[in-house]
């Protein structure tokens, strides 16, 4: 199970306060794996969109997407891979190694079913894992 914390707030004119975006920690080989939420509690029993940032990037490439989706009653899932943003361990050089350890957190997250959405390098990533890992 993730440990969910919040990231930052905003203020509206009005003095009611709004989460602008939460955040959850996963854990893969040992390492702490970052996952931007789009600031909304998942709903059990939805699909899930994995969203992957492409190469020398982070989570935030997403920020606008991350929290329509979420918005809309979509679990969002928008990661930062190893050695960017705040995820922790060594960069992964290679997309076969990424595919990989993308199978690894879904499986620490508990994402037996989800859809996998990247950019750039993280499209690789996406292409990679859809071919590898099939039965996902």
């Amino acid at each position: 199970m993730a440990d969910r914390y919040q990231v930052r707030r905003r203020v509206l004119d009005a003095g009611h306060e709004i989460v602008a975006a939460c955040a959850m920690k996963f854990a893969v080989d040992g390492w702490d794996v970052f996952v931007s939420d789009g600031g909304r509690e998942h709903r059990p029993g939805q699909r899930a969109l994995v969203l992957i940032h492409g190469s020398g990037v982070n989570h935030t490439v997403w920020e606008q997407q991350n929290r329509f989706l979420a918005n809309r009653g979509i679990n969002v899932f928008s990661v930062d891979l190893p050695g960017h943003g705040r995820s922790q361990g060594p960069a992964l050089t290679d997309v076969g190694q990424m595919s990989d350890w993308l199978d690894a957190f879904l499986a620490s997250a508990g994402l037996s079913s989800s859809t996998v959405l990247g950019h750039s390098l993280g499209a690789l990533v996406a292409i990679h894992f859809a071919a590898s890992h099939a039965q996902q």
